[in-house]
């Protein structure tokens, strides 16, 4: 009962993950420093661990990823409205997840599926992690996001240590390091000048 709790609560959190991103790409005409291959992988990260939680018949990975899927989805739109992102390689990478994920569950079930989760939601946190270690702006980031995000990952932590779930809590405590260090970053990065009038 406990464990539900909190797989819920997690759940809750990591919904609510993408809506400070989401406000932040909606309000401003630009995405300095918001990666957007981390935007797609969100988008295969969610379907997967969406199609995880089917396969195992897991309410809190359900309730996870419907809207966290809808939500990553509506991110990867914006910001690959406001930079130069390919639609076919868009395409290319989604068609190719699709077939990995689905060889992975018909070679290994519910568990291979969540390890390819695993996988894709370690490899989505990389191009972000690269790009905010890198000089330059990064006022298109939400850092609400970031906090939103640990604060599910520990939850996560939790839940799939008690319900002895290796991918959701290998993630989850990958997830914590990750968004800890782009957070700090995040947050000591100065604001773009504002242009001067003309």
């Amino acid at each position: 009962m406990l464990l539900s709790l909190i797989g819920l609560v997690a759940a809750s959190i990591g919904t609510a993950v993408s809506v400070p991103q989401i406000v932040r790409l909606i309000r401003s005409s630009h995405a300095d420093g918001v990666s957007y291959p981390t935007a797609l992988l969100g988008v295969l990260m969610a379907g997967t661990w969406l199609a995880y939680g089917l396969a195992s018949r897991d309410p809190a990975q359900i309730v996870a990823n419907v809207p966290g899927l809808i939500g990553m989805v509506v991110v990867a739109v914006l910001v690959a409205r406001r930079t130069s992102a390919s639609r076919l390689w868009s395409a290319l990478t989604v068609a190719g997840w699709i077939g990995i994920a689905g060889a992975a569950y018909a070679l290994g079930g519910p568990l291979a599926l969540g390890f390819s989760a695993t996988v894709i939601s370690i490899v989505r946190q990389a191009p972000q992690l690269i790009m905010v270690l890198q000089p330059g702006p990064l006022d298109g980031l939400a850092p609400t996001s970031y906090l939103l995000a640990i604060g599910s990952a520990v939850l996560w932590s939790v839940y799939g240590l008690g319900t002895a779930q290796p991918p959701v809590y290998g993630t989850a405590l990958t997830t914590v390091a990750i968004s800890l260090v782009v957070l700090m970053r995040t947050l000591r990065s100065d604001p773009v000048p504002a242009a001067a009038p003309a």
